[in-house]
């Protein structure tokens, strides 16, 4: 009898423990809860920014490289690469995706390069943007976004480590 309550009181002992660590990983340790977004840059498939693009809204373009340069989409997000396109007399400003993944790419992009933008047309910041899903150069493409408009980076190094 001596033996069970040792044992019960020992599970209870963890259990007592074990909690409150729980509660300190998913708050950071400083009380704070840390958002789905956090690990990401603010970039992960559910936080704000990514929901703007729509599938519905899927348009297409092609020009030239004008300019490559980063932009920080909201507050407390890390930075992100946009591509200026000039379309014959129009320019239009292609959101690429974060910079830690974009610099992670094989396919690079420079001034006066031809590009195909495949992506959703939306208003950002009062401006119209695409927000591309793939952008073609040359024989080579760069997939940023599946069919449902999932970014390819969430989820990028699981999918490295299965090839």
């Amino acid at each position: 009898m001596g033996e069970f309550i040792v044992k019960i009181l020992s599970r209870i002992t963890s259990l007592v423990l074990f909690f409150p660590l729980m509660s300190a990983a998913q708050t950071g340790g400083g009380g704070q809860k840390i958002s789905p977004c956090d690990g990401s840059g603010g970039w992960g498939a559910e936080c704000a920014y990514n929901r703007i693009f729509v599938v519905s809204k899927m348009s297409q373009l092609a020009g030239e490289v004008v300019a490559v340069d980063t932009f920080v989409p909201q507050s407390k997000m890390t930075e992100g690469v946009s591509l200026k396109v000039k379309t014959g007399q129009e320019m239009m400003t292609v959101h690429l995706g974060p910079k830690w993944f974009i610099d992670n790419q094989d396919l690079r992009f420079s001034p006066a390069e031809q590009v195909e933008v495949r992506g959703s047309k939306v208003i950002f910041n009062g401006s119209p943007v695409i927000v591309a899903a793939e952008v073609i150069k040359g024989d080579k493409s760069l997939y940023l976004r599946d069919d449902q408009g999932r970014p390819v980076w969430s989820g990028w190094r699981l999918k490295k480590r299965l090839q």
